[in-house]
């Protein structure tokens, strides 16, 4: 390198040093946060979070409160206010607390982004609720309870009993707000959405015999994975054989379409992706593959058991000693 190049590049160097110094210093690399429950000296949950090696406990109160997630810039979890359970999020940036929830029960917070999601009951029944980072909307009413709920990519997934006294796996577009029915036909639970894909479980009766299902947002087809016997899988663990049968891209093969009439039928899968090319002119050998799952199964159990208290809560004559049961439970 000659004398002026050298001179050129040192005075490059000392102008993006000023710019940074003028525009308040030299932009960090995002940084982060993690979230999790913690017991305070006397005996009570609060939530707590990490950020660059930083803790900072965000509730202080004299109640339990408990299931934290959070996105890069905010973080939701339940508090038990009272004897009912309610909802909250934090604003790391704004450092402020907003609850988000007055009424009955609220349980099981999902995040993503902006976008948050929880259970909450209406006149006794459970219902899905999203807030959009200003509002929030029910995804569900009326008189069959909805639970389960999951969030990501975009799309909300859960299960709500039918009128035939079946659970149903359903989802819901945030952006297009298109609600569909996955499970016309069987029963369905415990939806995982994620990378794109939505998988649950179908039982009647026995869970050993549960028959697990996958269904692809981007090419709308539905997938039958297969029992967990056909799978080789012996732990009767529900919640851990639909994280690992989640994990897996499927065995190909015929896939399942909704038609006008609201019945799958029967596809292959080389004339979807022969549709899916004439449509959106998409090659085929540059189809990227699926990505795998993963999913904190500890929350999913530990929703299970507070939506459980909650319920039972509500059957019974709400008592001092109810509501103590429910917050040991909790701790």
């Amino acid at each position: 390198m000659g004398s002026l190049e050298r001179r050129k590049s040192t005075r490059s160097v000392l102008f993006l040093f000023c710019a940074g110094i003028a525009f308040g210093g030299f932009v960090r690399a995002r940084e982060n946060i993690s979230s999790y429950k913690e017991i305070d000296k006397n005996g009570y949950t609060q939530i707590v979070y990490k950020k660059g090696g930083k803790k900072v406990q965000i509730t202080d109160e004299q109640f339990p409160h408990t299931d934290p997630k959070n996105s890069e810039s905010f973080i939701v979890w339940a508090s038990q206010v009272g004897q009912y359970w309610q909802i909250f999020y934090y604003n790391v940036a704004a450092e402020r607390t907003v609850q988000l929830t007055s009424q009955e029960n609220n349980v099981n917070p999902q995040i993503f982004g902006k976008y948050i999601v929880w259970e909450g009951q209406r006149n006794g029944v459970w219902q899905i609720f999203l807030f959009d980072g200003v509002r929030t909307k029910p995804v569900t009413s009326g008189v069959y309870p909805s639970q389960d709920v999951a969030i990501n990519d975009g799309y909300v997934a859960f299960s709500r009993k039918s009128v035939d006294n079946k659970w149903k796996v359903y989802y819901y577009d945030i952006s297009s707000e298109d609600l569909v029915n996955l499970t016309p036909a069987e029963s369905g639970k415990k939806p995982i959405i994620k990378n794109g894909q939505i998988v649950w479980y179908s039982t009647e009766q026995d869970k050993r015999n549960a028959v697990f299902y996958r269904y692809d947002l981007n090419t709308k087809l539905k997938y039958r994975e297969g029992t967990l016997s056909e799978k080789g899988v012996i732990s009767s663990n529900i919640d851990h054989n639909l994280e690992r049968l989640a994990a897996e891209q499927g065995s190909g093969g015929s896939g399942f379409r909704l038609n006008r009439d609201n019945i799958y039928k029967i596809v292959t899968v080389d004339d979807i992706k022969e549709e899916i090319s004439e449509i959106q002119g998409v090659n085929e050998s540059t189809a990227s593959e699926t990505d795998t799952f993963e999913e904190d199964v500890d929350s999913v159990v530990e929703a299970e058991e507070t939506r459980e208290s909650t319920s039972s809560h509500d059957e019974e004559e709400t008592t001092e000693e109810t509501t103590e049961e429910s917050t040991s439970s909790e701790d």
